[in-house]
Order: structure tokens, then sequence, then C-alpha cells
């Protein structure tokens, strides 16, 4: 039985049905076809640019929910706050903003990484902070 399992792995490896996709391809964005309003993502890391968010005039207690979906294909995505104040930064499933799946309090010129995630996902971030002042942060995959 054991020589059996074997040599049906062996099989496998060297057709390929247990490798999956090369290594190189890891990263390569689906080709995006349709508008936002239709897509299930609007930002795919890492193939896409960081997302740099900027408010100005941040009221202390208000909460802040990006619009962009986010698809991964990275095991995480960093948020670095550029701005002045320390913020809490959480991250969601788009449909369910009531599920908080990871959280992170960071300072200012800090990164916070969520970490554990999977490209099967989308998600997406908000902001608060106890402090009055400037949000600015750098999403990257």
């Amino acid at each position: 039985m054991k020589k059996l399992l074997a040599a049906l792995l062996a099989a496998m490896v060297l057709t390929g049905c247990a490798t999956g996709a090369p290594a190189e391809t890891a990263t390569e964005m689906p080709a995006i076809e349709g508008t936002p309003e239709t897509l299930d993502y609007t930002l795919y890391l890492p193939d896409q640019a960081p997302l740099y968010y900027t408010h100005n005039d941040y009221e202390a207690g208000e909460s802040i929910l990006l619009e962009e979906i986010i698809c991964t294909n990275t095991t995480q995505i960093s948020v670095k706050n550029c701005g002045d104040i320390p913020l809490t930064c959480n991250l969601y499933y788009p449909d369910d903003t009531e599920y908080l799946i990871q959280t992170h309090t960071i300072q200012p010129g800090k990164t916070g990484k969520f970490g554990g995630l999977t490209s099967r996902f989308t998600y997406c971030l908000g902001f608060h902070s106890e402090e009055s002042g400037i949000i600015d942060v750098k999403i990257k995959g």
C-alpha cells in the first residue's frame, strides 16, 4: 500500500498535478473586465501600486470606512501611518463590516501588518482615532 501511494504521489509531481501554479505567476493580476461597480474588488495587491489615503481635518471619534475592496495575492496587507495622530485600523469583510477580522493601533511613522490573509476572500479597511488631526496612510500588499 505504501509503495502504491508513493508511486501515485511521484506520478502527480511529475505531471504537475501537485505543484499548482508556477511561482512566477503567483502574483499576476487577473484580467479586470467591467466597471468597479461590477467587480468583486477595486484594489489588487501586490500588483497595483500602494493606495494612499489622506483625511486632513479628522475629528476625534469619527469612523472612516474606505470604499476600496481589496483582493490580495499575498498573506498580508500592511498599513503605514504617515499622519500625525495614532489611529486604530480595522480589517473587515466588505459584506459584513460588523465582524472585525483583525485590528491594529498604529502610532505615527509605524506600520501595522494584517497577516494570515488569502486571495480567497476580499477585505476592506476602516480607521478611527481618539485624537483630532491628520490621518494619512499608505496601504500595500
